[in-house]
């Protein structure tokens, strides 16, 4: 908060809104997007009076006109993101990037999963199949223990859910007590995928 509560009260009328507009869900990817919005976008350095001054008067010109509390107004188009200079600023959770998503989790998915990759490939490894085998088992391990944990860190900062607690408990389990690689590997690509695609958009925070 740091004070600045000008800000901060129009940031929070704006989540109010996104609870009953449709302008907010078009706008920011649906339904039961306040808490996010108020994590991932109001708590921004770019997220200042001017900024969030367009959006308010449009969700509650809309908010006024659907409620018969005044006709609903046309305004002007909100302005570029001032600094990605991205024209369509909003639908930034459309954007690859780590503001919407866990990059740390992501490079720690990743690396877990070229180790299980490495030890299902260790045949190719000819005379050296013993080694690929036990750096590939190595690496994908460490991984999974250190994305676990990671999880668990996230948690304990409120940027993980519960959902993705048990998704990181259930993919480590599976990874860290089977002794098929190809079944390690579909735990670490699941692990991924769902830090890809669901984490982010995850409403069970």
């Amino acid at each position: 908060m740091n004070g600045d509560g000008e800000c901060w009260q129009m940031a929070n009328a704006i989540a109010g809104l996104g609870y009953t507009e449709q302008g907010f869900w078009d706008d920011w990817g649906g339904k039961n997007r306040s808490d996010w919005w108020l994590k991932n976008i109001a708590n921004q350095s770019f997220a200042t009076l001017e900024y969030l001054t367009p959006f308010y008067e449009r969700y509650q010109g809309e908010f006024e006109g659907r409620t018969g509390l005044r006709q609903s107004v046309s305004l002007e188009p909100v302005p570029p993101h001032p600094v990605s200079g991205v024209a369509d600023t909003i639908v930034p959770i459309l954007l690859s990037d780590c503001e919407t998503k866990d990059c740390v989790a992501l490079t720690i998915d990743s690396i877990g999963v070229a180790g299980s990759s490495l030890t299902l490939a260790s045949p190719v490894c000819g005379p050296f199949i013993l080694e690929c085998a036990g750096i590939g088992t190595a690496v994908g391990r460490g991984a999974t223990i250190v994305g676990l944990g990671w999880t668990v860190v996230q948690g304990a900062r409120d940027n993980a859910s519960n959902a993705d607690g048990l998704v990181a408990g259930f993919t480590a389990g599976v990874a860290l007590t089977t002794k098929d690689p190809r079944i390690g590997l579909l735990a670490g690509v699941s692990q991924f995928l769902w830090d890809t695609f669901i984490s982010p958009f995850d409403a069970w925070r």
